[in-house]
């Protein structure tokens, strides 16, 4: 985990991988209370990406949907979020990857 800078705070090289899917980057922007999430897919199909609470209850399910392979960039809302670290899923029917997400604002 770094302080990117006194608005951002990263986890970088993270290297959550299997075959199929990896997840390169995730960071969130304390100002803007916004999250961001950087992952490849090898091959097209339905993904769904959830952030839970560290007991692994699901609070917001961020995205369901077809994606294609390659890297894909998406941001997502904590507006409604508290400070803490909060469990970021990454899956489909077959695989499942997770990265911890500290939020301090």
């Amino acid at each position: 985990i770094e302080r990117v800078n006194k608005k951002e705070v990263s986890i970088r090289n993270i290297a959550q991988s299997n075959n199929l899917m990896s997840i390169e980057n995730v960071f969130h922007i304390q100002k803007s209370k916004m999250g961001n999430l950087s992952f490849s897919v090898a091959q097209g199909g339905i993904y769904t990406i959830n952030l839970a609470q560290q007991n692994g209850r699901v609070i917001n399910k961020v995205q369901t949907r077809y994606l294609l392979p390659g890297l894909h960039n998406i941001s997502f809302n904590l507006n409604t979020k508290a400070s803490g670290v909060y469990i970021l899923s990454l899956k489909n029917d077959k695989n499942c990857l997770t990265t911890m997400l500290p939020l301090s604002f």
